[in-house]
């Protein structure tokens, strides 16, 4: 034992004598730091991670545990950590137990006397503060921290305590450890053993891939990182984001519900997120949770926001940025309210989807920026409408992806739609939109397609006490290819469906009614053929009753059209129709001395002339 060591020992022992003179309450004060007494566990990995070990081993023994590291073992300076009195002299008072050697002192929720083997030293640390020399001729190639269960308050429950710790360590303590690479832990019952590998990702230089693997079970993560610089202090903030296979067996990112704060292990601080994100913040005493107000705390809130949104570029790169891994981003302005962290991280994000950055998957498998980005009423429109139909009639180039629907996607759709602005299209407000000029671009198929869609549309194109847009929209075609609306203003109907015979009406491209799904919708506008009595009526008698009415291109469509309605009209009624045409101009004639043709009455005057009909 060096003058040191023996100092150490004096110091130790006279500020125990002056703190039991003043009736302090050691057991008390650790009661309030540490509200769950088998916290320590976290603290000794800590403590073994910071002594860089690679190889942790927990061994529960009905009145003991034992901890054993492969990391650097104990030094002077080591030993004056876990004893802590250095500083306690320092301040005076006990309670500056807060600041020193704080993660050591957990140990004491379940023994009161620890012992220590490392290096050189085979200590056993009595009052909380005391190292004293233990006779142990042992060799002990690591370090070795041995817990007995002498707690006189604990006694009987130490071995429950540890043994549920233990069993519920779980995978995701290894997570963002940087040396330690295994932990194994056993009980009289029972045993566990987790695994850490991690492999750089090539395409981004801040992202690593990090498997945790137990003997019945494997998880995987990607795992981003970010260097910053606090106080001049060089530091890391870090965010773990969940993989697994989906149904096809693709690699997708999925939620890590009811998450915790990590400040490399995890807290109980609730972050509200679908991933995990870790940091070295400063935490409350028993590192159950973390100074908000704190500006350190606050500068580490900051970055982690920075990373999160930065990290959207390195999600995309590695092809995991699709619908699914959107709808886990904090995305809900709720949460805003109720945590710190969340509002900067939701913050950030959206301040990064409104950026120029291309961060939206489409619906063809691409990605574009909000700006750019247009929003489906269901999956109908986006194989309907095509990049050039979105600029034209929205101003707009994207689909975004059709499975961000409200019973997919409900939050997210919301979050597209009123965080960051982008426009919803429906049928009724692509109907609003249609011109024209829009409808003569485009081919009799597409026309064929848009009727029958409309078909499933009837509040669009019905008459009702509120008509459809449609009715008096230019959405017919013509059989010359010029559009027009199926009724006016006055609810009067413009156009027909097309007849066997060429019509003077105006009628639908006969192509349009081929179809039978096109078909349906013109005949539930309720178009239908003219009335060829009315065609008579209105375009050919007009015609034929003026003196020398001239053969035209229309003559013989027009004596089709005559003898298709003789045909059609009823036996009893066939006499009175023919006494209409008597008198009408209508008779191809040729005169023979001059070989003119002219029309001519069916019936004459005497004297008759000579005429040949043709």
């Amino acid at each position: 034992m060096n003058d040191e060591f023996k100092n150490l020992i004096t110091e130790s022992e006279e500020w125990v004598r002056l703190s039991k003179k003043r009736e302090y309450d050691f057991d008390s004060l650790l009661a309030g730091l540490y509200n769950d007494p088998s916290h320590f566990i976290y603290e000794m990995l800590q403590n073994a991670e910071d002594e860089k070990a690679t190889e942790v081993k927990f061994e529960l023994f009905e009145d003991r545990l034992d901890i054993y590291h492969n990391g650097k073992p104990f030094d002077f300076e080591d030993i004056k950590g876990v004893t802590g009195i250095g500083i306690s002299t320092k301040k005076g008072k006990p309670d500056a137990i807060g600041k020193f050697g704080v993660g050591f002192k957990s140990v004491f929720a379940i023994t009161e006397t620890p012992i220590i083997f490392s290096g050189e030293y085979k200590i056993k640390i009595n009052d909380f503060v005391v190292p004293s020399i233990v006779a142990d001729d042992r060799h002990i190639s690591e370090t070795l921290i041995t817990l007995p269960f002498n707690h006189r308050r604990r006694k009987e429950k130490a071995f429950h305590i540890v043994s549920d710790k233990l069993r519920n360590l779980g995978l995701k303590t290894l997570l963002f450890l940087r040396n330690i690479k295994e932990i194994q832990w056993k009980t009289p019952s029972e045993g566990g053993h987790y695994l850490k590998s991690s492999e750089d990702i090539q395409i981004v230089s801040w992202a690593k891939r990090v498997t945790l693997i137990s003997a019945n079970d494997t998880e995987e993560y990607i795992v981003v990182e970010k260097p910053i610089r606090i106080e001049d202090k060089e530091l890391k903030v870090e965010a773990a984001y969940k993989l697994t296979k989906d149904s096809s067996n693709k690699e997708v990112v999925i939620s890590e519900p009811d998450s915790k704060l990590v400040v490399f292990f995890p807290t109980e601080k609730n972050t509200y997120l679908n991933f995990i994100i870790q940091g070295p913040y400063r935490t409350t005493p028993n590192r159950g949770d973390i100074l908000l107000e704190d500006e350190h705390n606050k500068a580490i809130i900051e970055e982690t926001g920075n990373l999160i949104a930065e990290s959207l570029m390195v999600i995309k790169k590695l092809g995991y940025l699709d619908a699914n891994f959107l709808k886990l981003l904090p995305i809900i302005p709720a949460y805003k309210e109720r945590d710190q962290i969340y509002a900067v991280i939701y913050d950030k994000v959206k301040e990064i989807f409104l950026s120029s950055k291309e961060l939206l998957p489409t619906s063809d498998g691409k990605y574009t920026k909000a700006t750019d980005a247009i929003l489906a009423d269901g999956e109908k429109l986006t194989d309907f409408l095509a990049t050039d139909d979105l600029e034209i009639l929205f101003a707009k180039k994207c689909w975004l992806d059709t499975s961000i629907t409200d019973a997919k996607a409900r939050d997210l759709r919301n979050y597209l739609k009123h965080e960051l602005n982008i426009v919803e299209v429906n049928f009724d407000s692509f109907a609003r939109k249609i011109t024209v000029d829009f409808l003569r671009e485009k081919s009799d198929n597409w026309m064929i397609d848009f009727y029958g869609r409309l078909v499933g549309q009837p509040a669009l194109w019905r008459d009702s006490y509120r008509p459809g847009i449609l009715r008096t929209k230019p959405i017919i075609r013509l059989e010359t290819d010029e559009h027009i609306a199926p009724f006016d203003d006055d609810k009067k109907v413009q156009v027909y469906l097309p007849t066997e015979a060429k019509s003077k009406y105006r009628t639908v491209k006969r192509a349009l009614t081929d179809n039978e799904d096109s078909l349906k919708f013109l005949k539930e506008l309720r178009l239908t053929k003219p009335d060829i009595f009315a065609e008579i009526e209105e375009f050919i008698l007009p015609k034929y009753q003026a003196d020398n009415a001239a053969k035209d291109e229309g003559y013989f469509e027009d004596f089709e059209k005559l003898l298709t309605a003789y045909e059609n009209i009823a036996s009893n009624k066939k006499t009175e129709f023919t006494k209409q045409y008597l008198n009408i101009s209508f008779v191809d004639s040729v005169n023979n001395a001059t070989a003119e043709h002219i029309l001519l009455k069916s019936i004459f005057k005497r004297p008759r002339p000579q005429r040949i009909f043709q």
